[in-house]
């Protein structure tokens, strides 16, 4: 993980932050989707309501979408294709929510 940025629950049980080494920060959320049209099943962190600088805090979303979205392929024509990539993408998440907090890509 990029050792500018650190995710950090503030004492709040079950919700993160990146916060970046100036104490400027985003609320993540993990959200995964179902995009028929690109035959994939998409897993990301969506940030929101954060404190600091904009500018800085529009390089901690960047650094979110350029490390923590993963595209799981599929076949959208059957429930077993679908069920598939959507326990893969739970189980992904499941891991950064325990703490693996290793980029999307490098588990996938």
């Amino acid at each position: 993980m990029n050792t500018e940025f650190k995710f950090d629950d503030f004492g709040f049980d079950g919700k993160l932050a990146i916060v970046d080494h100036s104490g400027n920060y985003e609320w993540i959320e993990p959200q995964i989707s179902s995009i028929p049209g690109e035959s994939c099943v998409r897993l990301e962190l969506v940030a929101g309501d954060g404190e600091g600088n904009d500018d800085a805090r529009e390089l901690l979303r960047e650094y979110l979408e350029q490390n923590y979205v993963v595209d799981i392929q599929c076949d959208f024509r059957g429930q077993a294709g679908i069920a598939r990539a959507v326990d893969e993408a739970v189980a992904i998440r499941d891991r950064y929510l325990a703490g693996n907090h290793v980029p999307f890509g490098e588990v996938a």
